[in-house]
C-alpha cells in the first residue's frame, strides 16, 4: 500500500506600511536559522494553535521546527493514502492562513517570499508497505542478528 505524507512548510509575514513584506519575528534574523530553537519558541503560540488543530482532527502532528529561511516553518504530521493527504493539505493551509491573520500576520506557500535568502517549499514524500505494519526482517523468536531476509 502507498501512503503519502508531506512536509507543509510556510513562512509568517507582516506588511510593511510601504507595502514590501518583512519576517513577522523581527528578531529572526540568524544568518543561518535553520533549527533555531529561540525563533521556535517565539512563535510558539501559533505553532502549538496549529498542532493543537492538527490532532483535534486525528492526523497525527509529530513534528514542528524552525525550517531553512527566517520565518520559516514546518508542521509534519502521519501519512495517509494519496487523496487524503491532498485533502489535508489544503486544509491545512486554510487552517495556517486563518491563525496568522487572527494574529496580524500572513501565510505564504511559496518556496521563499525573499529574492536574496534560501528557503524551501513543502516537500512530498511516500512510502510503501503493507496495509498493517510488520516486521518482515525478523523470525518470531529468532536471535537479533542476520537473517535470510535481512537484519533482525
Amino acid at each position: 500500500m502507498l501512503k503519502c505524507g508531506v512536509e507543509a512548510e510556510y513562512s509568517l509575514v507582516v506588511r510593511n506600511d510601504d507595502g514590501s513584506i518583512s519576517v513577522a519575528d523581527e528578531r529572526d534574523n540568524m544568518a543561518l536559522p535553520c533549527y533555531d530553537a529561540k525563533g521556535l519558541t517565539r512563535m510558539l503560540p501559533h505553532l502549538v494553535a496549529v498542532s493543537k488543530n492538527l490532532d483535534a482532527m486525528g492526523w497525527g502532528n509529530y513534528a514542528n521546527d524552525h525550517e531553512d529561511a527566517n520565518g520559516q516553518y514546518e508542521q509534519n504530521w502521519l501519512y495517509s493514502d494519496a487523496l487524503t493527504t491532498a485533502d489535508r493539505l489544503i486544509l491545512f493551509r486554510l487552517m495556517v492562513h486563518t491563525l496568522a491573520q487572527r494574529d496580524g500576520r500572513y501565510a505564504t506557500f511559496m518556496p521563499s517570499p525573499s529574492l536574496t535568502r534560501p528557503a524551501t517549499g513543502s516537500i512530498p514524500t511516500s512510502a510503501c508497505g503493507a496495509p498493517t505494519p510488520t516486521n518482515r526482517c525478523s523470525s518470531a523468536g529468532a536471535a537479533v542478528g542476520p537473517t535470510p531476509k535481512g537484519w533482525a
